[in-house]
């Protein structure tokens, strides 16, 4: 039970990152976006 904890944990944080890393490529596009608008 211990080891599947871990998976999910790890599981977990790797869509983390990832999500958090989409999260940042959209706002890095947008504020790009709006500089060159400007």
């Amino acid at each position: 039970m211990g080891r599947q904890d871990g998976q999910f944990w790890a599981l977990f944080a790797v869509v983390a990152v990832v999500i958090l890393a989409v999260w940042v490529a959209i706002a890095v596009a947008v504020f790009i976006a709006i500089f060159r608008l400007t």
